[in-house]
Parts: C-alpha cells; structure tokens; sequence
C-alpha cells in the first residue's frame, strides 16, 4: 500500500474554504486502487492521508483525474505552502477488533502521525521493535488501526500512523503504557530526528470506496 502524506499550511482565516475544497475530493472515491482518505488540522497545518492499493494506482490517479479535481476545487487558494511525502507500507497493524485504517474510520476520532527520522545502521531494530513492541503495545491499549511505513525516496524516513477512539484513549497510553514500552523498544539508540502530531479528524475530508463520505457515529 502507498500512503501519501499532505501537508498544508492553512491561514487561519482561510480553514473554512480550504475545508470546504478539501470535502469536494469525494469526487476521487471511485478512483481505481483508492483505499481511504483522511486528517484534520494541528495549530495553522492541515495533516492529510491519502492510501492507495499501489504506487502504480496512485499514478494513474495522478495522469488522470488528480488535475481535474483540483481544478474544480482551487484548494490552492486557500494555503500558503504545500509538501507531499509518499511512504510505503512494511507493516499493516490491525486493532483489536478493527483490521484496517479503513474499517477504523467509521469510529476513529483522533489521528496520531509520528515521522521518524532513523540512523541507517539502526533501522533493522527499529522495524523489528515496531512490530514485536509498539504495535502490541499500542493495540492493548485501544489503538484502532494504523500503518507503518519508509518514505519511497529516503529510506532514513518512517511513518507511524495510527488511529484512536478518543484523545482520552490516547493520552492514557502515553501516561500508562508508552513509558514502558519506550523502555523496552530504546528509541533514543535508534532516531535521529521525530516530528509528531495528535489531531482530531475532520469528517468532512474523511473518505472509503465503498461508502463515499464517513459520517461520525
């Protein structure tokens, strides 16, 4: 699975609009290899995830409607810089009772991104912790779903995404378990740089194939 990650810096007077473009992107939905999309904002950035089944859907996407879409809506207008990060997924990690992103969307209510920047001798141990410690870790205590992912062109970079119920949910695994697993995993030995963000998701953006828009429940 490809992800790709947008990141937006949205005036705050401009939130409305750029929100209101960003919902007219349900026109993708039906898009051949699109699997889900989703974000929301942290202080004056707009975070969004955008998953494919492969890079070969993503760029036909991207030769075919992707222009159309975004000449209609001229989100453009409405930022002031834009960056677009694509990742490759190395590691799907199911929820407790949800197997995918997808499946989570229709009760996730937080998105946690963490972009990892990772000494090139360390990655093997990296990838190994994060599927024997944090994934376990996470799912035990109610993470939803999530993706772990290397940046396509620069193999130092990962993501870690992951979904959550509430931001009570969330900050209870930061306060109970994240200490013991960061002892366990020793991250400090391995990262060279993280950038994290926790957002609420804005559901006017948050789309699935098969249902179009996802509503909150």
């Amino acid at each position: 699975m490809l992800i790709k990650l947008i990141t937006c810096d949205v005036p705050v007077g401009l939130r409305v609009e750029f929100s209101e473009a960003q919902g007219a992107w349900q026109a993708i939905s039906d898009t051949r290899g699109f699997v889900c999309q989703f974000g929301g904002f942290s202080a004056n950035r707009a975070h969004i995830l955008s998953l494919w089944e492969s890079r070969q859907a993503y760029a036909s996407f991207m030769s075919s409607s992707h222009d159309d879409v975004a000449g209609k809506n001229q989100q453009h207008r409405f930022y002031n810089s834009i960056r677009i990060d694509l990742f490759s997924e190395i590691l799907r990690m199911p929820g407790t009772d949800i197997d995918s992103i997808a499946g989570a969307l229709s009760r996730a209510m937080h998105l946690r991104i963490a972009d990892c920047s990772v000494q090139k001798a360390k990655q093997p141990h990296f990838v190994e912790v994060q599927k024997d410690v944090w994934h376990p870790g996470m799912v035990a205590s109610g993470m939803q779903a999530g993706s772990f992912a290397q940046h396509t062109t620069d193999s130092n970079r990962f993501l870690v995404a992951s979904l959550w119920a509430s931001e009570e949910a969330h900050r209870k695994y930061v306060q109970d378990t994240f200490p013991r697993l960061y002892e366990r995993a020793a991250p400090r030995d391995d990262l060279a740089d993280i950038a994290g963000e926790f957002l609420q998701l804005e559901y006017g953006w948050t789309l699935r194939p098969s249902t179009g828009l996802v509503k909150a429940t």
